[in-house]
């Protein structure tokens, strides 16, 4: 590790005493891009704040190692190219997006902004909260920071890049390290999906998701872990290729004895990793992922036929692949598998997006793009900004566009358009020099995988955002500077010899914008993950209380349990502790502070809830917040704090990203603490609603908000917009509604369907007017005939079922037994549709029909008791029937059967 030196005492080598720089820092720099090449994608795909960190760091280290290595060698090792203007661009355009402009030159650059956000212009309410206008041209400047911090990321991964492979050896190393990156995530995926238990490394149960579902490896999302390993396979292939022994002539053939040699055996490994890959695709299920992979295989199968590289030897390896992929056809199940593809090979969009759902949020980005095609919304904004534009109610989040090239149209508008452009053409001129370029084997297998795996990322982007995830964005990223060298060849001759002291200053200050980014997301990760984790097992327990609250219309089943809401605002303070400027994580406190509060209404000695204050402060003519702040310290004691808590966190909310519409509608519940005599209710909850027109939940929030503001008519309008779309508020509007107004009238207004109208028989039934009942009845027979499920509705089994069970609540057993029927029939293989069926045969003393059914029920639950002993009862009814048919047969008491 140590010599003599023999250079000037002043030299940098001196300096840095007798220890062998150049042997050291290369090889950091080799060990972090390996790294993170192959390991960092094992933290979920690089998604997520911790993840991004591991990758900004890994590039951060490789970075200041080179750039060491360089400076203490006496040279640059890197020179300005045409390609670098297109990453510096795009940081320039970015860093625009973020720089604060006066509002007159936001609303001339981006005019949009006053029809999304009206609160924000001119003397808005906002001011009175110490907002003014908006001065941005991001609309989510958090995020648009995180975006900046990871386009630093892969910029100074492209300089590595470029000044790494100046040789022959290390293009192979990295598309070596590409290879052996997606077979270990491969090998993760189809283990994980055959013993994993649904958990992550076998350890972690990850919030919302499962890791035998689909093969996933290390990734949340099957889709993005098919495209890494589709990707990577190509890699695999040109190993495959350039390990292969070549064909031999017979001279030569007959001069040496035959034997194998490690090439075989190497070539036979690549082929088996190669094998396993394509077993890992097909287990993911993905089916974008396998179209991708489709036009990969085609790609370079052109290619390499065209050149000759596809020989006996390379067959004998196919079928090796393809028997392992046979072996995935049996696991994952042929006939599954074959209904995917089909899916795929139809050409039928609405089989390939059975919901709507890809096409529902393209349609909002184009509407976005027509709106915003000039500046777009800001790098990062997408969850924001589709929720005005979409014209489908969903219960899912759209972090991304499910299409790279609309997500970066929407947020980057013309100059991230233009800038995409630039790439491929960059992409159509390299391909062309490097197909002239290229003589060899080893080059023209090279460039085969490179244009496959190019062709596999810009396939997968028309339906999903994978350039989204920093696994298959730097894979990608690699795939184009290997296809950029087979284009130019070395640059090494022409690198400059004077020390880059500007790059080492640019770098530098890049690496503490990445720390000062990245390191407080990273930190408050832990905290918001469990807050996640307890989110969804407290939405697990609310289908059942909400089903009951609408049923019986006892609202102490739906009030949160204390210390369940306690353990998510405790997760959530420890997460903005690390992490203030999360927006998401202000609007989650903020509504967790008023549930927190109502959840400790027992508690006060004076019970009111939030709903109770505001009606008596605005009935009880405050002209003063100080005022209003004593008779809330009398009323409600202690938990003042939480209603303040509330109101400060949805201004941060709004603050730091104003199209997150909750902020608003929070806001509006606690406006009354400073401001008792002229709330601003009204122009608030409009801004919510203009930004979230189909979210269910926020609309039932803005229309009782409305209820209790006193603006009965409104609030309706909204309850009734709400029950249009799917959600469990609709039982709240049930259970709030139905029973208390005709039936008629209730059914024409909501217009009520099959997630429903159970709760809602259950509210008639308990007022007990046989009238309403028969309405009702009408009304649901005719839903019922006319019933076709979406993917996600109920099954049309269960809505003949639960139509049988309002024919048995009025006593006719006729048109009970017909419904039940009707239900076997579309599908009997369901339990509690075949034991109603069996029950009702029971108990209108059709014993001859009903024991088959009890049968079959107690084959498929040999532990129901209840069943066992009326399938006894049956027995010996039918019995005592036979032997003597002339006497009527004993009617048997009806048994509830659990």
């Amino acid at each position: 590790m140590f010599h003599r030196s023999t250079t000037s005492r002043f030299s940098p080598a001196a300096l840095m005493g007798q220890w062998r720089w150049e042997v050291a820092l290369p090889k950091l720099v080799d060990l972090a891009l390996g790294a993170l090449f192959i390991l960092a994608p094992l933290f979920w795909g690089g998604r997520g704040e911790i993840a991004r960190a591991v990758y900004a760091t890994l590039v951060a280290i490789a970075a200041m190692a080179w750039l060491a290595n360089a400076w203490l060698a006496g040279r640059g090792g890197w020179r300005w190219t045409p390609v670098y203007w297109i990453p510096v661009a795009a940081i320039a355009w970015v860093v625009l997006q973020l720089v604060p402009l006066p509002a007159a030159v936001v609303g001339w650059l981006a005019p949009r902004n006053a029809e999304l956000m009206p609160l924000w212009q001119g003397d808005s309410p906002l001011a009175d909260f110490g907002l003014g206008s908006w001065h941005t041209l991001s609309l989510n400047p958090t995020e648009g920071q995180i975006s900046l911090a990871m386009l630093l990321v892969y910029t100074l991964l492209t300089v590595l890049l470029v000044d790494r492979l100046h040789s022959r050896e290390k293009v192979d190393e990295l598309l070596r390290w590409l290879g052996v990156s997606a077979i270990v995530m491969a090998v993760l995926g189809v283990l994980q999906y055959l013993t994993s238990d649904g958990l992550y490394f076998w350890v972690y149960e990850y919030p919302f998701r499962r890791s035998d579902d689909y093969a996933v490896g290390a990734f949340m999302n099957h889709n993005h872990f098919a495209s890494f390993v589709a990707m990577g396979a190509t890699a695999i292939a040109y190993q495959l290729v350039r390990v292969a022994p070549q064909p031999v002539t017979r001279s030569s053939a007959s001069m040496r004895p035959a034997q194998r040699t490690s090439a075989d055996y190497l070539a036979l490994g690549w082929a088996c990793g190669l094998g396993v890959v394509a077993l890992a695709l097909v287990l993911s299920g993905s089916r974008g992922g396998l179209l991708a992979a489709t036009v990969g295989v085609a790609v370079i199968l052109l290619v390499y036929w065209r050149k000759r590289l596809f020989g006996g030897r390379q067959l004998i390896y196919t079928l090796v692949v393809a028997g392992l992929l046979g072996a995935g056809m049996l696991l994952f199940g042929a006939e599954q598998l074959t209904r995917r593809l089909e899916t795929v090979t139809s050409g039928s969009m609405q089989q390939l997006d059975e919901l709507g759902a890809r096409r529902a949020i393209w349609s909002a980005n184009l509407r976005a793009i027509a709106d915003g095609w000039f500046t777009g919304s800001g790098a990062g904004t997408h969850q924001d900004i589709y929720s005005p534009y979409i014209d489908q109610p969903s219960s899912k989040v759209f972090s991304h566009a499910e299409n790279g090239y609309l997500q970066i149209a929407t947020e980057l508008g013309l100059p991230g358009v233009a800038l995409l452009v630039a790439v491929f053409v960059y992409v159509v001129r390299w391909t062309r020099m490097a197909w002239r370029r290229c003589e060899s084997r080893e080059h023209l297998a090279c460039l085969g995988a490179v244009l496959a795996a190019l062709a596999i990322s810009a396939a997968h982007n028309l339906v999903d955002f994978v350039w989204f995830i920093p696994a298959t964005m730097t894979m990608a990223l690699a795939c184009l500077l290997v296809l950029r060298r087979l284009a130019v060849g070395s640059e090494r001759d022409l690198v400059s010899q004077s020390p880059p002291y500007e790059l080492a200053v640019a770098t530098g200050v890049a690496i503490v914008y990445l720390a000062i980014t990245l390191a407080p997301p990273a930190m408050a990760s832990p905290a918001f993950t469990q807050y996640r984790r307890l989110a969804a097992i407290q939405q697990l327990g609310l289908s059942d209380t909400m089903d009951q609250f609408a049923k019986t219309g006892d609202t102490s089943s739906f009030i949160d349990h204390q210390a369940a809401v306690m353990a998510r605002y405790d997760a959530l303070r420890a997460a903005l502790a690390r992490n203030p400027r999360s927006g998401e994580a202000h609007l989650r406190l903020a509504r967790t502070c008023l549930q927190l509060f109502d959840a400790r209404t027992e508690q006060r000695e004076n019970r009111m809830e939030l709903g109770q204050i505001q009606s008596a402060v605005a009935s009880g003519g405050f002209t003063s917040a100080e005022q209003l702040q004593e008779w809330l310290r009398r009323a409600v004691g202690d938990d003042v704090p939480l209603l303040q808590a509330a109101r400060y966190h949805a201004l941060e909310s709004i603050r730091y990203a104003p199209l997150q519409a909750g902020g608003y509608v929070w806001l509006s519940k606690v406006d009354f603490l400073d401001n008792p005599s002229s709330p601003r209710n009204e122009q608030l909850l409009a801004q919510a609603q203009r930004l979230c027109p189909e979210d269910g939940d926020l609309l039932f929030e803005i229309g009782l908000q409305h209820f209790v503001d006193g603006r009965a008519d409104t609030g309706r309008q909204c309850w009734v917009q709400s029950f249009q779309r799917p959600g469990q508020h609709r039982l709240q509007v049930v259970a709030t509604w139905a029973g208390k107004m005709p039936v008629d009238m209730f059914l024409e207004e909501f217009q009520a369907d099959w997630s429903t109208l159970p709760a809602i028989w259950q509210r008639y039934a308990a007022v007990g007017d046989r009238q309403q009942l028969e309405y009702l009845l009408d009304y649901a027979s005719r839903l019922a005939d006319t019933y076709e499920p979406q993917r996600g509705e109920m099954p049309i089994a269960y809505v003949w079922k639960s139509l049988g069970q309002m024919y048995a609540d009025i006593g006719n057993t006729d048109q009970q037994l017909v419904c039940l029927r009707r239900a076997v029939d579309a599908n009997g293989t369901l339990l509690p549709v075949r034991r109603s069926y069996a029950l009702a045969l029971f108990h209108a003393e059709k014993y001859s029909e009903a024991e088959p059914h009890l049968r079959w029920c107690l084959a498929r639950d040999s532990s129901d008791k209840g069943i066992r002993k009326l399938l006894e009862e049956s027995a010996a009814a039918r019995h005592k029937q036979a032997t003597n048919p002339f006497t009527p047969s004993r009617r048997f008491k009806f048994r509830h059967v659990q």
